[in-house]
């Protein structure tokens, strides 16, 4: 049951990076902001903060984010999976010395994450730098919601 239920997650989350994809790179231009915010990088950067610590999906997220960047990108082909594999790497390093408590003090740990996070990516006009961390916030608080009502089930042992 475990495993089909990891599936499954990996799958929904798949999805949602080719929809913010197409969204991203379609919609979202025809905007004076909106072509700066980079929701690919968000939801692969929120995905990595929030989710467990297996190895594979991270790598998973990383490869799926940056190839779906590079795709639509007029930059070198395999910039983006580099810098998201970059950010992953960053990120995992940065909760081995956070000592895995992160639930705590999420919030905390989110934001200069974020924010170092897409330096590393290339964000460096700050209008792009402003507009990202924006929504990124967003994207996190909307974690925070959901996950919470899934995990408000009564425990017994």
């Amino acid at each position: 049951m475990k495993i089909k239920n990891v599936y499954f997650k990996l799958s929904i989350i798949t999805i949602l990076f080719f929809i913010l994809a197409f969204i991203q790179y379609s919609f979202l231009p025809k905007f004076w902001l909106g072509g700066g915010v980079d929701l690919v990088f968000l939801l692969f950067f929120t995905v990595i903060f929030f989710e467990q610590d297996y190895f594979y999906q991270g790598i998973f997220f990383a490869v799926l984010a940056g190839f779906l960047s590079d795709v639509f990108s007029p930059h070198f082909f395999g910039l983006s999976v580099i810098s998201c594999l970059l950010v992953y790497g960053f990120t995992k390093i940065a909760f081995y010395f956070l000592h895995e408590t992160r639930g705590q003090f999420s919030f905390l740990y989110f934001t200069p994450l974020l924010l170092i996070s897409l330096l590393i990516r290339g964000n460096v006009t700050l209008l792009a730098l402003a507009g990202n961390f924006l929504v990124g916030l967003v994207g996190f608080f909307v974690y925070k919601y959901i996950a919470g009502k899934q995990n408000r089930q009564l425990k017994l042992l």
